[in-house]
């Protein structure tokens, strides 16, 4: 839990981080508690670390102001930082997991939050690097094979689907040129079989036909005369009677 900042407050902030170069806090501050509240701030994300050196510029401290005591506190801040962070793994308020992830090597080695010196332990994380960008690279190149090939032989497909299209295409047009030829075929055959049947000699069995046809025309035209000849007699029958009827009238 953190003391209420008395002198970074709301306002200092907005100046500091704003432009506002020729901003003086008002009054002296005490160089210790000035020191700890802006450090608090910086954490807490408050100020930017950059920030830091417009708010130290602005202020006025109570004791006599040396660059030496100034860096004496803030060496002592970082140094309880430290140990802070070393108590709050120990206390189990902070898992060492989420340090180690966000903290850089050197800050973890101070803390004795590492067995490994910083140097060596950037060293390690080097290697993993580098043995995790060959993996990487090498899952790559194989992807990228892998689908170099997928690609061939996809290509290799659709040509031979193209040349198989065009087969199947030619076969169709040759089969209805040739169906176009048969059509013409039975027409020629048909033509030919009616020329022949007009040419052809007369047999026994067509003679036959035609003395039967021969024979019944006379019947045909007999039967014809008696009908025609009924009809006339019809027809002379009713004009009598019309004359019959006619006298009749006049005499009457």
């Amino acid at each position: 839990m953190t003391l209420e900042s008395k002198y970074v407050n709301e306002e200092c902030l907005q100046e500091w981080k704003g432009s506002n170069a020729g901003f003086k806090v008002a009054d002296p501050v005490p160089m210790g508690r000035f020191l700890y509240e802006l450090c608090c701030a910086v954490v807490r994300g408050d100020l930017p670390t950059p920030k830091c050196k417009a708010a130290l510029d602005s202020v006025v401290f109570v004791e006599e102001q040396q660059l030496e005591d100034m860096s004496s506190v803030l060496a002592d801040t970082i140094a309880h930082m430290g140990q802070d962070t070393k108590w709050l793994v120990d206390s189990s308020l902070v898992p060492s997991r989420l340090l180690q992830e966000r903290c850089e090597e050197d800050f973890l080695w101070e803390s004795d939050l590492s067995k490994i010196k910083g140097p060596d332990l950037k060293m390690k994380e080097v290697r993993v690097n580098t043995r995790l960008l060959y993996q990487q690279t090498k899952f790559n190149l194989l992807r990228e094979e892998s689908e170099g090939y997928a690609k061939l032989e996809q290509g290799s497909q659709l040509e031979e689907i193209s040349r198989l299209s065009k087969i199947v295409s030619q076969q169709r047009e040759d089969l209805l040129q040739l169906l176009k030829q048969q059509n013409q075929l039975k027409e020629e055959i048909l033509q030919l079989r009616q020329d022949y049947l007009k040419r052809r000699p007369l047999s026994k069995k067509d003679v036959e036909e035609l003395v039967i046809k021969l024979s019944e025309q006379p019947k045909h035209i007999e039967k014809q005369t008696e009908t025609l000849t009924e009809e006339l007699s019809k027809k002379v029958d009713k004009v009598e009677e019309l004359i019959n009827h006619l006298k009749q009238v006049i005499v009457g």
